[in-house]
């Protein structure tokens, strides 16, 4: 069983809604069975699931100390991936969730990179050998300030090559219960590239590349800003 777990410092930065659309995108592609752990003592995640009724995924709610448990169960009964949501503050159930991934994700919000915030998280993760990747996600920001605070993030790790954007339609499909990806005119959001990128990290973990994704006309304002001469 693979374990993806998803931690960030900040809030607000989408981490329930993207574990929620990770499960269902691996469902969808042909992982199965795949199950939520929501260690997350806000619950938001399990309320997703419940809403849900009998659809899938399976959603299990449990606490840091647990966890390790909680994910052995769900290997033995055979679940192939498990997605792990966690709270924002750096936690026992937060470094529960390091420990015990194959993958951690790190929803970071564009233009609100404090650095210093996930230095923590970014150290234990090394201590324990885990590969962290960042996935920004794209908030009301022009191109050049969107382009300098990735290449500082770039500074400390690899970065996801899909940058999720702004999807206002989300937060109300959570609330019911649903995904973009179950709507008749989905809205755009990159879900099922980002799970390919996941897959890939999952099956040949040191094949990424740190990269992302250069918005159009933003690589000639950001090399004014930081003075790179044109080529």
């Amino acid at each position: 069983m693979h374990v993806v777990s998803l931690v960030s410092p900040q809030e607000r930065c989408a981490k329930t809604t993207l574990a929620a659309h990770i499960a269902v995108q691996a469902r969808r592609s042909g992982t199965k069975p795949v199950a939520l752990v929501d260690a997350d003592p806000k619950g938001d995640l399990a309320t997703w699931a419940r809403l849900r009724r009998d659809r899938d995924p399976l959603c299990v709610a449990t606490t840091g100390a647990d966890l390790p448990g909680t994910l052995s169960e769900l290997d033995r009964s055979g679940v192939q991936l498990a997605v792990v949501d966690t709270a924002s503050d750096f936690s026992s159930d937060f470094e529960a969730a390091i420990a015990s991934a194959d993958l951690i994700l790190m929803p970071i919000n564009a233009g609100d990179l404090n650095v210093l915030s996930i230095i923590g998280s970014l150290r234990l993760a090394e201590r324990q050998g885990k590969p962290l990747v960042f996935v920004v996600n794209r908030r009301n920001i022009d191109d050049e300030d969107f382009m300098a605070s990735t290449i500082e993030l770039a500074q400390h790790g690899t970065i996801a090559p899909v940058v999720m954007p702004v999807c206002p339609q989300l937060p109300d499909l959570m609330k019911r219960g649903e995904s973009a990806l179950e709507q008749n005119s989905p809205p755009e959001f990159p879900i099922a590239e980002l799970w390919s990128y996941i897959q890939s990290r999952l099956i040949r973990p040191a094949s990424a590349k740190p990269t992302f994704a250069m918005p159009t006309g933003a690589a000639s304002a950001l090399r004014r800003r930081v003075g790179i001469l044109a080529d």
